[in-house]
């Protein structure tokens, strides 16, 4: 529908494998068919073959390439090798911003460095995106970005308790951190469904740290399950800095702990406050305090 029918065409669907130059045209180059250059499909295969070979495992693009890009390089490369061009094809449905479609006109514009001059952690804006299946709708909006920066905290929040929790050889369990490790892994292989997923990932972190809770996690399993947590970290990339708590938060949390002890609770609460005011959550657990980023 965008142009005529050329009538040297054979049929409607063929495309140009090279173009004749007009004379005003920057790029040209000589060959047997004229002074020209190659069509818009074919520098894709070329430059394929040359680096990822006939043949490629995974080809990648968004869902406006189907038709006509990715059709038309299949039918060149194939036709040119007899060989299959991918064996997979994951083509990524359009990311909506407030259920419409993203543009500058409609202010609905945003990059990632706008997600993080917001004061988001990249590392959430990843959630965001895992949680949906890549060939879903996404719809971004600013209050799932928020809860996509709860669930990375709650990630975060479950690592640093990983490495402070002491466990004992005395405890004993039937936990198993593989089982997870497991149903991670199916459903990463079934048409990499990142939503189901993510969803075993915390199911795994509110088991264990209930067992945490309860004391039942014993080094065995404590190990195991860093190892899993380790492995689901860099299937989906994701990456957690530790940031250094400045030392005047540390020493307010430290007088807490003697005003506890003191079983002054007005001035715990109050020295609680005082850390928010800072930037810092105060958060107590059976291995002590905690001090997270608020």
């Amino acid at each position: 529908a965008r142009l005529e029918e050329h009538p040297d065409k054979r049929h409607g669907f063929d495309f140009a494998l090279w173009l004749k130059a007009p004379k005003e045209h920057i790029l040209k180059w000589e060959s047997p068919w004229s002074l020209g250059y190659p069509g818009w499909h074919i520098e894709c295969s070329a430059m394929s073959m040359e680096y990822l070979g006939e043949t490629m495992d995974i080809h990648t693009g968004g869902e406006d390439h189907i038709f006509p890009h990715h059709e038309n390089e299949i039918a060149q490369s194939e036709g040119c090798t007899g060989k299959i061009f991918a064996n997979f094809w994951v083509h990524v449905r359009f990311l909506l911003v407030d259920g419409k479609k993203m543009s500058k006109s409609k202010g609905n514009f945003y990059t990632l460095r706008d997600v993080i001059d917001k004061g988001f952690d990249p590392m959430a804006f990843r959630l965001l995106m895992l949680n949906s299946h890549y060939r879903s709708q996404s719809n971004f909006t600013w209050n799932s970005m928020e809860q996509a920066a709860s669930n990375f905290k709650k990630i975060s929040r479950f690592e640093e308790r990983l490495d402070d929790f002491k466990s004992t050889e005395a405890n004993e369990s039937s936990l198993n951190p593989q089982k997870y490790w497991e149903d991670f892994q199916a459903a990463m292989n079934d048409d990499l469904n990142t939503p189901k997923a993510l969803s075993v990932l915390f199911d795994m972190i509110a088991e264990f740290n209930k067992a945490m809770d309860e004391e039942k996690l014993d080094n065995s399993n404590l190990e195991n399950l860093k190892s899993t947590l380790s492995k689901i970290k860099k299937t989906f990339g994701i990456k957690i800095q530790k940031s250094a708590v400045p030392q005047e938060v540390i020493d307010l949390a430290e007088e807490r702990v003697i005003a506890k002890k003191e079983k002054d609770f007005n001035k715990a609460d109050a020295l609680r406050n005082k850390i928010k005011t800072k930037g810092y959550i105060l958060e107590d657990t059976p291995e002590g305090y905690k001090i997270n980023k608020a």
